[in-house]
C-alpha cells in the first residue's frame, strides 16, 4: 500500500484517501501517533478515533458546500476533527480561538460556517453502517484564512487535491518516515501547522509531540528528552532558544525547518551552529497550500530557501507583467496543482494563467535555488505572522481622536518585524496607550503597535499619497 501515489504530485488523488490508507496502515501498530499536553494516541488508536468521528459527522447530513468550523487549539481533538472531515470530504475552517467575537462572526459568514465549532461531546454517536465515499480531489478540502497578497483578510480555497500535492512533495523532499519524531509547536490555524506539521507525519506514520503553545524552556527540554529528530519553528522560535541550549547537545535531531519570515544568513549559521544540526529553509504562500520551495536537506544553500517541490514549478515574472525572465530580479510566481482554487468572497484573484502571482521579489540560480530579495507588498512580518497594516489603520481610526494614521514595519531584533503606528491629531494630550489598546482589543494582540508616534501631519510623496518611505526613514 502505497501512501505517497504518483497521483498525489499531480493533486489527481484526494488528500482524505491517502490519510484513509495511511490510518489503516499505521493503525495496525502500537506505535506512537500524537501526544499533546492531556494525551497520548498510538497510531490504533487515533486511526479508530478518526473512523468514528467520521461516521458521526455523516449522521449530521452536512449540505454540500457548507463549511464547518474547528477550534484551532492545539489538542488531539482538533486533529480528529480535521481528518474525519477530510476522510468525510467535508470542507474545513481552522479558526484562530483568540480571535475577537465580531472579527470571528464576520469570518464565518465570509467563509460560509452556518453552525458553532464541532465538539466530540456534541457529535451524534457514530453509526457502525454508515458508509463514507472517497472525496473527489477537486472537492473544497479546506478555507485558509490568510492576509493574502494585498495585505486584506481573505480564505484560501484548498481542494483536496492540492492539499495531496502539498503533503507529496514534503514527504518527497524531507523523507519523513515511521522513524520520526517530530516536535510541533506551531499554530494549528496556520497553513504549515496543520499541513507540514499534522497531515505530513501521519501519512508517513511518524511521531508528533504537539504543545499547546511555545515556550522556549519547554522546547529545549524536550528536544533533550524526546528523542525528537524534526522541529519547524520561525526565526523566532530558534532565536529565543539559542540562549538556552548552551552546553546541551541533541543526537537524534536530523535537521530543523524554517519558514514563514526572513531569515538572516547570520543568524541562519548561529542556529546550526548551536543546534549542531543542519537548519532547512522553506518557502511557501497559503495561496499554495502551504510549502512550494524548500532546501535539500543534504545539499542546503545557506541565503536562499532552497528548490520548488516536486509536482510544484516556480519562475521569475517581470513586476507587474507577463514576460516570464531567464535570469535577474523579478516578481516569484508558483505554479501547480497546490495552488487554492481561488479567494472566498473576494474579486481579487492573485492566480493569472496557471501561476500564482506572490508579490516577492527573487531570483533563481543555475541550480534551482530562489533567493528572496524584497517584496513588493507592504505586509509586516512579526514572528511569522502577517499582518495588514490596513486593518491596523483601520481599528486606530475607529477613535475620535485620531484623525489620520499609517503604519509601518520596523526592525525588530526578536520577531524581526513590528508595526508602528504614525498618527495625526488635534486632539490634546491623546492617550498612545488607549490607542494600543484599543488595536490589540479590536483584533489581536499581535497588531498591537510596538510603538504610537504622534506626528503634526503625514509626510506625502509627489502625488498627495502618505509616503511610506519616508516615516520608516523616521525610525
Amino acid at each position: 500500500m502505497s501512501i505517497c501515489p504518483e497521483a498525489a504530485f499531480s493533486g489527481q488523488i484526494a488528500i482524505g484517501s491517502m490519510l484513509a490508507q495511511a490510518l489503516e496502515l499505521h493503525g495496525t501498530s502500537s506505535r506512537n501517533a500524537l501526544t499533546t499536553d492531556a494525551e497520548s494516541l498510538t497510531y490504533r488508536e487515533l486511526a479508530e478515533r478518526v473512523a468514528d468521528a467520521a461516521r458521526a459527522l455523516a449522521g449530521l447530513g452536512i449540505p454540500e458546500g457548507e463549511v464547518v468550523a474547528l477550534r484551532g487549539e492545539r489538542t488531539a481533538e482538533t486533529v480528529i476533527l480535521f481528518l474525519a472531515a477530510l476522510r468525510l470530504g467535508v470542507p474545513a475552517l481552522i479558526f484562530d480561538p483568540l480571535t475577537p467575537e465580531a472579527l470571528l462572526t464576520q469570518q464565518f459568514e465570509m467563509c460560509g460556517v452556518k453552525r458553532p465549532p464541532l465538539a466530540l461531546s456534541q457529535l451524534p454517536v457514530p453509526s457502525a453502517s454508515a458508509g463514507i465515499a472517497e472525496p473527489d480531489p477537486d472537492k473544497l478540502a479546506m478555507i485558509q484564512l490568510t492576509s493574502g497578497s494585498t495585505g486584506k483578510p481573505k480564505g484560501a480555497l484548498l481542494s483536496q487535491g492540492s492539499l495531496a500535492c502539498n503533503a507529496a512533495g514534503v514527504l518527497d523532499r524531507t523523507g519523513l518516515s515511521p522513524d520520526d519524531r517530530l516536535l510541533h509547536v506551531m499554530p494549528l490555524h496556520h497553513t504549515n501547522g496543520i499541513n507540514n506539521q499534522i497531515i505530513a507525519p501521519i501519512l508517513a506514520g511518524a511521531s508528533i509531540l504537539l504543545h499547546s503553545r511555545f515556550k522556549a524552556e519547554r522546547a529545549v527540554e524536550a528536544l533533550s528528552q524526546n528523542d525528537i529528530t524534526i522541529m519547524t519553528g520561525v526565526p523566532t522560535i530558534f532565536a529565543r532558544m539559542l540562549p538556552l541550549i548552551q552546553g546541551k547537545r541533541f543526537p537524534s535531531l536530523r535537521f530543523l525547518r524554517c519558514g514563514s519570515a526572513p531569515l538572516t544568513e547570520q543568524l541562519h549559521r548561529e542556529i546550526e551552529a548551536g543546534f549542531e544540526t543542519p537548519l532547512i529553509v522553506s518557502y511557501g504562500l497559503s495561496e499554495a497550500t502551504c510549502t512550494s520551495v524548500m532546501n535539500v536537506p543534504a545539499d542546503r544553500c545557506i541565503g536562499s530557501v532552497g528548490r520548488a517541490l516536486r509536482g510544484q514549478q516556480l519562475a521569475i515574472f517581470r513586476p507587474g507583467g507577463d514576460e516570464q525572465l531567464e535570469g535577474g530580479e523579478g516578481e516569484i510566481r508558483i505554479g501547480g496543482p497546490a495552488l487554492m482554487q481561488g479567494y472566498v468572497g473576494s474579486d481579487d484573484q492573485p492566480i493569472v494563467s496557471g501561476w500564482l502571482r506572490t508579490g516577492d521579489l527573487g531570483t533563481i540560480d543555475a541550480a534551482g535555488n530562489l533567493r528572496i530579495t524584497g517584496r513588493l507588498k507592504d505586509i509586516i512580518i512579526r514572528g511569522g505572522e502577517n499582518l495588514s497594516p490596513a486593518e491596523i489603520e483601520a481599528a486606530a481610526l475607529e477613535l475620535a481622536d485620531v484623525d489620520a494614521c499609517c503604519v509601518v514595519g520596523a526592525p525588530h531584533k526578536d520577531l524581526g518585524e513590528v508595526p508602528v503606528l504614525f498618527v495625526t491629531t488635534s486632539a490634546e494630550g491623546i492617550d498612545t496607550a488607549q490607542i494600543s489598546a484599543h488595536v490589540r482589543d479590536r483584533l489581536s494582540r499581535i497588531h498591537e503597535p510596538d510603538r504610537v508616534i504622534v506626528l503634526p501631519a503625514l509626510p506625502e510623496n509627489s502625488v498627495g499619497k502618505i509616503d511610506r518611505k519616508a516615516l520608516i526613514a523616521m525610525l
